[in-house]
């Protein structure tokens, strides 16, 4: 094998092993941005992941819907977002929806027309 050949083979091997690609495989809370109502049913979840195999739990009262967000954990300048289907058990009415990562209330925008 050439020298060029070696190192660019021993940077793949590098790159592979200190998880400089996609994910790192860890879970990790991750930040709700916003919920968009669709059309039918069901809401979307904006969630930072940016293709980290994201899911979203959620937890109903009678004032209040909390999100809490997991997925794969990524490089900190990941910019991406990921959305995520959810559905209610009752309708959302007046309730506020509260990411658990930041405490705060997240926009609930309306369906697209």
């Amino acid at each position: 094998m050439s020298r060029p050949a070696r190192t660019i083979a021993i940077l793949v091997a590098l790159v592979a092993v200190t998880g400089c690609g996609p994910g790192t495989g860890d879970r990790a809370p991750v930040q709700v941005l916003d919920v968009f109502e669709v059309v039918g049913g069901g809401y979307e979840v904006a969630v930072a992941s940016c293709d980290g195999d994201p899911e979203v739990l959620v937890d109903e009262s009678d004032t209040v819907v909390t999100l809490t967000a997991e997925a794969d954990a990524r490089a900190p300048d990941a910019t991406c977002l990921d959305l995520v289907r959810i559905t209610l058990e009752a309708p959302l009415g007046d309730r506020a929806v509260v990411d658990v990562v930041t405490g705060d209330e997240v926009p609930v925008h309306p369906p697209f027309a």
